[in-house]
């Protein structure tokens, strides 16, 4: 028996074809629709919220108590309900809002354009009976590159129809193209963030950007965390498939839609550079992550992979892709561009640079040496886990002041849907400020006064409308800054070092550059000994890719800062242990 789900989108409407008791979760997946879903579909985070009627227009019935817990009644009986738990067994009808996140799509600042691929018109003597040699003979003493067996199938014509004066496109020995010549030679950086892609289109002959395109990670369907998504890939080989056709088929579409506005013959695309943390990196090759997401946190590989964009997927017939280098299981490619971004291998005085995210990658030293590791930071900061938490976009509380009443600012204007994780620094800054929570994190009710609310029987702060601060909001956000903090401090122990030797903080990814730094430091997040030389760097991770796009020394200089930073695992460092539980505390 088959049923009709109609899909209600800002600005358009579909129709979707379902088996009775198909599971809604994966129809919507499948069919490229997208929404917020931190947990994997294992109904715990309450974010795949929809409101979802049935053929007559009413709420469909079935919500247990576990799930009736993310909804207000009034809620309930206007038909909202968790789409990871429904199974289609009539039909729907569906209403998504906008779903999204803020996305860092600065171009980077790039002094040198000496790219790894090389491109020239190559003149060759015509064959004659003094001169008998091969084609591939005479190709290659003029050009020291190889050859596949493609390539010297179509070679006979390529040199003819040239008049012997083929234009030759190469990457180190391997010949991408070789023709007639063309118009221009551009290449793709990439940064494959968890939640959000950036692309940068770039001329490779002077280095500028022609176009920028920048989309949620399609992956988010099956998780908001690279543990959610990597326990889907592990389950099968179609699963770890499917998420690699998620991303590529998306940046696919990326580059498309950006060389058709630029009028650039995908053809004419020979380099595509890409960074992301581990799991997005083997993940986008194919590879499995499962002894990632297991001790001892074994990747396939950490060197940068270089494949023809076709093994991959992509349609670029002339492409190479060149992932970059990882460091280990929870620090990867986007680490080191950040390194190489802020040429922390170069400084002559100790750099700190932290990407506050899931993972919460931290790097800290200079040219003799860098040490880095990744904290258990969750996703409380950009949304996920909290009651009302959603990514920064539109109706998004951004900020937020207590002092006179409840002050927000919301972004995009209009009335508050959520609150994202700038706006939840600011809460709880403001909360301590205000005396409504101790040094221990508890809230205390007769402090909160008119603004007391409750949620499970426990304390909450309103903010406006139904939208609260939780206890448990608090309690993620002590697990989060804890676990930034504490890596720090270990990271310094390890180096030795104090505040007043390092020279400057570098915030990196969107998170650092929107948030109120002097907040951040209020709740311990960052350390406040380190304020005046904080440095928000944006996307620095894309800025990275593309620097290895424009310059071959750089995107070897990344392969030897990635191979010489020292990784410290700590789940295997008891200061790092004692240092979490101290940095549970608010002052």
């Amino acid at each position: 028996m088959e049923h009709i789900v109609t899909v209600r989108l800002p600005g358009q409407t579909c129709q979707l074809h379902a088996q009775h008791g198909a599971r809604l979760y994966d129809l919507l997946a499948e069919n490229g629709i997208q929404f917020d879903a931190p947990c994997g579909r294992r109904c715990f985070c309450g974010k795949c919220r929809a409101v979802i009627l049935g053929a007559d227009g009413a709420p469909i019935p079935g919500a247990d108590a576990a799930e009736a817990a993310f909804f207000s009644a009034d809620e309930l009986k206007a038909g909202w309900r968790l789409i990871c738990a429904i199974d289609v067994e009539c039909d729907l009808t569906l209403e998504l809002g906008e779903h999204g996140a803020q996305i860092l799509a600065g171009t980077a600042d790039v002094d040198t354009v000496s790219p790894a691929v090389r491109a020239r018109v190559i003149e060759l003597p015509v064959p004659t009976l003094d001169d008998p040699r091969s084609d591939s003979a005479r190709l290659r003493a003029a050009l020291d590159v190889k050859l596949t067996l493609g390539q010297l199938k179509r070679l006979p014509y390529a040199l003819r129809e040239s008049g012997f004066k083929p234009e030759a496109v190469w990457l180190g020995d391997e010949l991408l193209y070789l023709g007639q010549p063309g118009q221009g030679v551009y290449g793709v950086a990439v940064d494959i963030g968890t939640t959000t892609m950036v692309a940068y289109l770039i001329d490779l002959s002077s280095g500028a950007t022609v176009d920028v395109a920048s989309a949620l990670n399609p992956q988010r369907v099956y998780g908001g965390d690279v543990i959610s998504r990597s326990d889907y890939a592990s389950q099968s080989e179609e699963n770890l498939g499917q998420m690699q056709a998620l991303v590529v088929n998306k940046l696919e579409g990326m580059i498309c839609d950006m060389a058709a506005r630029a009028g650039i013959d995908t053809g004419r695309i020979f380099h595509i550079v890409a960074v992301g943390n581990t799991t997005m990196m083997h993940l986008f090759c194919g590879l499995t992550t499962r002894n990632i997401a297991v001790s001892p946190f074994i990747p396939a590989v950490t060197d940068a992979v270089n494949v023809p964009a076709r093994e991959l997927g992509f349609s670029f017939e002339h492409a190479r892709v060149t992932t970059g280098p990882c460091v280990a299981g929870y620090v990867g490619a986007d680490t080191v561009a950040c390194v190489l971004d802020c040429d922390m291998d170069k400084a002559e005085k100790l750099c700190l640079m932290v990407d506050i995210g899931t993972n919460g990658e931290i790097a800290l030293g200079n040219r003799d040496g860098i040490v880095c590791c990744s904290t258990a930071a969750g996703p409380a900061l950009e949304g996920a886990h909290i009651k009302h938490g959603m990514g920064g976009v539109t109706g998004a509380i951004s900020r937020v002041r207590l002092h006179d009443g409840v002050d927000i600012s919301v972004l995009g204007g209009g009335e508050a849907q959520g609150i994202c994780g700038s706006g939840l620094v600011d809460a709880i800054a403001e909360m301590l400020d205000m005396g409504y929570i101790d040094e221990m994190g508890g809230m205390d009710e007769d402090e909160l006064g008119e603004l007391a609310g409750e949620d499970e029987g426990r304390p909450a702060l309103k903010l406006t409308g139904n939208i609260m601060i939780t206890q448990r909001d608090v309690r993620e956000v002590q697990l989060a800054k804890a676990a930034i903090a504490a890596g720090i401090q270990t990271l310094m122990a390890e180096r030795g070092c104090g505040y007043d030797e390092i020279g400057a903080l570098y915030l990196a990814g969107g998170f650092g550059n929107y948030i109120d730094r002097e907040r951040a430091a209020r709740i311990g997040l960052l350390p406040r000994e380190l304020l005046e030389r904080m440095k928000p760097v944006g996307n620095a991770a894309g800025a990275g890719a593309q620097k290895m796009l424009l310059d071959g020394a750089r995107l070897e200089r990344a392969s030897a800062i990635a191979r010489s930073m020292q990784y410290l695992e700590l789940s295997a460092r008891p200061d790092f242990q004692d240092l979490f539980v101290d940095g549970m505390c608010f002052e």
